[in-house]
């Protein structure tokens, strides 16, 4: 039951984030074309006008669906399982934004220099501390990991 359910999810999620991205790509091209860094390969320079924040497509359709999946789990009875995947969506909302925010700091500072790789670092290290935290506190799991192989 559950495998099939997953394919429809797939299914929904990629066909949504198909549309979500013809529509958003162009927009992106003409208002958040990702500056080229300066003493980078010449190769590189190709790569101009490529738009940033296309993440965004996956990530709308991603929460939509997740979200409904969540109300849908939470009404057959699987509150644990609801609530894992909600505390996962949670934490990849997190981390967008963390992308969010680095590509939003090249686009108004207009240079490939966004969140330095120690900002990122500390940010996406707190995220996953608060997924780890959510999971023990809610859903009571523990530190253990376990292997099938003993």
């Amino acid at each position: 039951m559950y495998f099939a359910g997953y394919i429809l999810v797939f299914i929904i999620t990629l066909l949504a984030t198909v549309a979500l991205e013809a529509k958003l790509i162009p927009k992106l091209r003409r208002s958040a074309a990702q500056p080229i860094y300066a003493e980078g390969p010449t190769w590189h320079l190709s790569k101009s006008g490529t738009p940033t924040m296309g993440g965004l497509g996956f990530l709308i359709p991603m929460l939509c669906v997740g979200v409904l999946c969540a109300v849908a789990l939470y009404s057959l009875g699987e509150a644990y399982f609801a609530s894992s995947l909600l505390i996962t969506l949670a934490y990849s909302a997190i981390n967008a934004i963390i992308g969010i925010i680095d590509d939003t700091s090249k686009i108004k500072k207009r240079e490939n220099a966004g969140l330095t790789p120690t900002e990122k670092l500390i940010f996406q290290g707190a995220a996953a501390a608060l997924f780890l935290i959510a999971r023990t506190m809610i859903l009571g799991d523990g530190t253990k990991i376990y292997f099938s192989f003993g």
